[in-house]
């Protein structure tokens, strides 16, 4: 028997340009709400349900309601560069708050989601108290794609030579359901979008978390030290890739959407064991086979901030290469059901 709750069917909530976006709520509908945003490639049963997250918010007395972002999962996929910006996404994260009426809520994101988060909530100062901001980069790493071999392999099959960009390809192509076109099409209408910076950091209370042995982490902290309300947690012997998985981010993250302190780091990398292993069929990930601590197995692709749903041991390779509520009625701007 699994030990994560059936998820809720999706209910859809059109974006302010018409895409419909897949939402899932969690929990009591009158305890304080929580908003969970998923990374590139993944998807918001797939980073925070089967993680269990959804389940320890709820048993910790919170709301969750998270949802696929464009370009993933249940929600559209527009192939078009056009049809993805971080003004687009954090406008999709705006529509969902709005439509389901919540006038006081916290963020959860992870990666890409973290990165439409401080942004969110920089934007959203007077309905956004807290925010939860895991493997957040102070820059885009998915630049470093080459759009131009993505997009000839899913046209012919034509090999790919640059190993991020081949790294990405695997990982978003062993995700059930992921549409590849719609992918790179959001790597490519990102590219000049805003990053997060010390001029457009949010002024409320910040989480920020890294694992110890993501390529990332020092881009974080360094966010962490400009944010003027923000504490940044280290998670232990985990990488890019398995962060959201652990435990101690969940519990470390539930006491400070809490209000309760969080303590900078857990522990340093060089005071804890961590295990490392040997990734099978390395060949198409960016790093090759070096070793990493944490997790069954992981590429060096976390180094360059690719932004899975999990462990990424999973991933097959590719074959070929508080929550208040208006007074309007629950059903507007709702389809769907439980």
């Amino acid at each position: 028997m699994s030990l994560v709750p059936e998820a809720p069917r999706p209910r859809v909530v059109m974006s302010p340009d018409g895409l419909p976006l897949a939402t899932y709520d969690f929990g009591d509908p009158d305890a304080p709400a929580v908003v969970a945003v998923h990374g590139f490639a993944s998807g918001a049963l797939l980073n925070w349900h089967a993680s269990g997250w959804t389940r320890d918010l709820v048993r910790a007395g919170r709301r969750v309601i998270a949802f696929d972002q464009r370009g993933h999962g249940a929600s559209g996929k527009p192939h078009e560069p056009h049809s993805y910006s971080m003004d687009l996404l954090v406008d999709d994260v705006t529509a969902v708050i709005d439509t389901y009426l919540l006038d006081d809520v916290a963020f959860l994101g992870y990666s890409l989601g973290a990165r439409v988060g401080w942004h969110t909530a920089e934007r959203m100062s007077d309905r956004i108290s807290r925010a939860v901001l895991g493997g957040i980069p102070d820059a885009d790493p998915m630049r470093r794609v080459r759009v131009d071999q993505a997009r000839a392999f899913i046209t012919d099959s034509t090999p790919v030579t640059d190993r991020v960009t081949d790294g990405y390809l695997t990982m978003a192509a062993g995700i059930e359901g992921n549409d590849l076109r719609a992918l790179v099409a959001m790597v490519e209408g990102m590219r000049d979008s805003i990053e997060p910076t010390p001029e457009n950091a949010p002024t409320q209370p910040l989480l920020l978390a890294a694992g110890s042995a993501d390529g990332i982490k020092d881009s974080a902290l360094r966010l962490a030290d400009t944010a003027p309300h923000a504490t940044f947690f280290e998670i232990p012997g985990r990488n890019h890739f398995n962060a959201p998985t652990s435990r101690h981010f969940r519990e470390a993250a539930i006491a400070f959407l809490g209000g309760r302190p969080v303590r900078r780091s857990l522990t340093s990398g060089r005071n804890h064991t961590v295990t490392s292993v040997r990734c099978p069929d390395v060949a198409a990930l960016p790093g090759g086979g070096d070793r990493v601590p944490g997790g069954t197995a992981c590429p060096a692709v976390a180094d360059v901030g690719a932004e899975p749903h999990g462990d990424i041991g999973s991933v097959p390779r590719r074959r070929g290469t508080s929550g208040r509520r208006r007074s309007r009625s629950w059903g507007d701007g709702l389809s769907g059901g439980r």
